[in-house]
């Protein structure tokens, strides 16, 4: 007795080790015959059908298939497209190739300056300084970014967070403050939008202004090199000739802006 069960756990060790999987063939179609498991002497076979895919062999079911579509980044939503197109819905679904394009204008300006700071304090842009009146548009910062589109860029939403430095100087004109505000443009500064209200300002030391939201300031950015711009302006209360506005921008203020085509 024991010598049988030798001989039958021998022949089984030389079936799992020279015969692993072996093509058979079932009504016209090629199927794989491989070892499922081995256990008690006794080798347990299974069939698998060598044009299975990937997903069939992961859920052990061939009632599913893979159908390409024509990706380029939206895949998640041709799929949805499709499957609802599979069902006999009318519903008609354009993928737009929605995308999100996050820009740091300030960073623009300061260049390859080496960066010192460990992420606390980030880089402010030079200072500029004016005694005109904020209604004179003086501009203390301004940057201009290309998109490589070679289409006109419709904006679905906006999303700014915009940090700067105000300061007045009084002097001997005894005006009574500063004022500043960042605009936005999408059109190579043909006309310009406000992204923030207007910070007003008394202090004659350098004061902190935040100013982030949620909004739609522009529908499209047209197409060709530097058609998005931005700017800081700012100036006095009033047009006393002597009385002073100082800005800065701070490097880490940036925007988020959802597109599609």
């Amino acid at each position: 007795m024991i010598t049988l069960l030798f001989k039958i756990l021998f022949i089984n060790i030389i079936l799992l080790f020279f015969i692993f999987s072996k093509d058979v063939k079932i009504n016209d179609n090629s199927y794989n015959l491989i070892v499922s498991d081995y256990k008690y002497g006794l080798i347990e076979w299974e069939i698998e059908n060598v044009f299975d895919k990937w997903i069939n062999k992961f859920l052990k079911s061939s009632k599913y298939s893979i159908t390409d579509n024509e990706g380029g980044g939206d895949c998640f939503f041709a799929v949805l497209r499709d499957a609802l197109k599979s069902t006999g819905l009318t519903i008609p679904i354009n993928v737009q190739h929605l995308n999100e394009v996050i820009v740091y204008p300030a960073g623009i300006t300061l260049g390859t300056t080496a960066i010192s700071d460990n992420g606390v304090s980030p880089a402010y842009t030079s200072a500029h300084t004016t005694t005109a009146n904020i209604s004179s548009n003086t501009v203390g910062w301004s940057a201009s970014i290309s998109l490589s589109e070679a289409h006109i860029l419709k904006i679905a939403s906006l999303f700014i967070e915009f940090e700067w430095q105000s300061r007045f100087n009084a002097n001997s004109g005894g005006g009574a403050s500063s004022q500043s505000k960042v605009q936005i443009s999408g059109n190579g500064g043909t006309t310009w939008v406000d992204l923030t209200d207007t910070f007003t300002n008394t202090a004659t030391s350098l004061t902190t202004q935040i100013r982030a939201g949620t909004g739609r300031w522009l529908t499209q950015i047209n197409m060709g090199g530097s058609q998005l711009q931005f700017r800081l302006i700012h100036g006095v209360g009033s047009n006393d000739g002597t009385s002073q506005s100082i800005v800065q921008v701070r490097s880490n203020s940036y925007i988020r802006i959802g597109h599609y085509k």
